[in-house]
């Protein structure tokens, strides 16, 4: 504890002091967070002489403002360091061609608190994977979002093909159906595998499996891990929805007017020739179908591409083609 010229209390700590009790113009240096804060008779509040960022669309949301970026860019730092809640999402995968899995959404991360220093940090927005088409089968792995070159590294999520084991990735990619007595696996998620803050802050579950069992299965395929739950496993006899993972609400931090009515990183829904079809998990994936092609995940939701159907496609043998990932974003707030 010191004095400060013209400041009646002044304390660092680690937790807002109690004793003696503050009055209003109290200031407190917060340890914890690295932020001065002052006391206005109510409660304490960071102080207004932080730096200034700029960088993206910017927009409010209640006491916050919002720095969005759907395309690449800068976030740009003056005056001093800046503290800010970031969340940071990768490409989702793309679905597979023909009865085929879901593509796995792309890695998520949040992180309260962070610090951005002084600078020009430079932010990547990672690309939804192309799904399976023409005469390609396999739905391509989305691409990784940053910030900061490392300081932040969203994983893409996993694509597949519509015979294989799931590609891994922020969220992993559904398994596939081979028509024979082969067990298929699901992509694993490897977000919270990176190092440092991006994997302590980053979510993603993996692909559904596909058990051989037996059974006529309608030739139907797993659904994409999101960054919320793992993709659905297929079923016997292919009756039951092989869903993607839900993803993320981040409504109540960053509002309903971004991602998926404020929901990121869903799972693409599995394919499937005449067994059922799955849903897209809430966050921008999309569905899987039985006939035709699968639809594209919604953009900078990093949602998974749903699976393609048997038939009646624009493929080659008029196979179903896998809807593209959706492509990632990067949303920055902080108090107005």
């Amino acid at each position: 504890q010191s004095k400060l010229s013209n400041v009646a209390y002044y304390t660092s700590a680690a937790t807002a002091p109690t004793s003696p009790t503050p009055v209003a113009g109290n200031i407190w240096y917060d340890s914890t967070n690295n932020i001065m804060k002052s006391y206005d008779g109510t409660a304490w509040n960071t102080m207004t002489n932080q730096g200034t960022l700029s960088g993206g669309t910017t927009s409010t949301f209640g006491i916050y403002t919002l720095h969005t970026f759907t395309t690449s860019g800068n976030i740009v730092v003056t005056d001093g360091p800046k503290t800010v809640d970031i969340m940071v999402v990768a490409g989702g995968g793309g679905g597979g061609m023909r009865h085929a899995p879901a593509g796995g959404a792309g890695g998520l991360i949040y992180k309260t608190s962070h610090i951005f220093t002084v600078g020009t940090h430079a932010v990547v927005i990672g690309a939804g994977g192309i799904g399976g088409n023409g005469t390609t089968y396999t739905g391509a792995d989305g691409v990784n979002t940053t910030v900061a070159s490392t300081a932040f590294v969203a994983v893409a999520g996993g694509g597949n093909s519509h015979s294989q084991d799931g590609n891994s990735g922020g969220s992993g990619g559904g398994a596939g159906y081979d028509g024979g007595t082969t067990d298929r696996v699901g992509g694993a998620s490897t977000q919270s595998s990176q190092s440092g803050d991006s994997g302590t802050y980053g979510f993603g579950f993996k692909g559904g499996d596909n058990t051989y069992d037996g059974a006529t299965t309608g030739y139907q395929c797993a659904g994409g891990g999101g960054a919320g739950a793992v993709g659905v496993n297929t079923f016997s006899g292919g009756s039951g929805a092989p869903n993607g993972g839900v993803g993320k609400d981040m409504s109540g931090i960053f509002g309903t007017s971004v991602g998926a009515s404020g929901w990121f990183a869903g799972g693409g829904g599995g394919g499937a020739s005449t067994g059922d079809y799955g849903a897209g998990g809430t966050g921008g994936g999309t569905a899987g179908t039985n006939s035709g092609d699968a639809t594209d995940a919604t953009a900078n939701t990093g949602g998974g591409g749903g699976g393609g159907g048997c038939c009646s496609g624009s493929g080659t043998n008029t196979s179903g083609e896998g809807g593209n990932g959706g492509s990632g974003v990067v949303i920055v707030r902080y108090e107005t």
